[in-house]
């Protein structure tokens, strides 16, 4: 029977002399970014909202988004330069084409943002904008109906 190691195992307590550890994956502290985001009138195709700033050096590790049941069409969410730069833009780095044509409720427990999905454990090297990218066809929702979004993340 063989013992193996994790590159951090290896590198934090079997090599001689051991290697820094990241904080960012070893005892990081976890933040919590929310934002909130009501609808006044539809959103057209390409129509961006923009919901939450994070800062440079995050690690994402959870994304939660609430949709009321008024809702419909397509939206990704992803991540932008806090410059507006095309630089490290992903549209739908956190959710790719997500149906909110019934009330939702999307996070890890559901399955839609999970270990697989390209935003979980996202590494952002700058201040990045968390965004709400409509998709496809006019998203339309009832006015006063509001959008909830909420990131984990960890700093350090």
């Amino acid at each position: 029977m063989a013992t193996l190691y994790s590159s951090e195992y290896q590198s934090g307590f079997v090599t001689v002399p051991s290697g820094k550890l990241n904080p960012e994956d070893l005892n990081g502290r976890v933040r919590r970014a929310y934002a909130e985001f009501t609808l006044g009138s539809e959103l057209a195709d390409g129509d961006i909202v923009k919901m939450l700033r994070l800062p440079a050096n995050s690690n994402i590790i959870d994304v939660n988004f609430d949709s009321p049941a008024a809702t419909s069409g397509t939206l990704d969410i992803g991540v932008a330069d806090a410059d507006d730069s095309a630089i490290n833009a992903d549209d739908d780095a956190l959710f790719a084409a997500l149906d909110i044509s019934a009330a939702i409720t999307k996070d890890t427990a559901t399955g839609a943002f999970s270990w697989a999905s390209a935003g979980h454990n996202l590494k952002i090297n700058k201040e990045m904008d968390v965004q709400i990218l409509a998709d496809g066809a006019a998203t339309v929702g009832a006015t006063g109906d509001v959008w909830k979004l909420e990131v984990l993340y960890v700093i350090d």
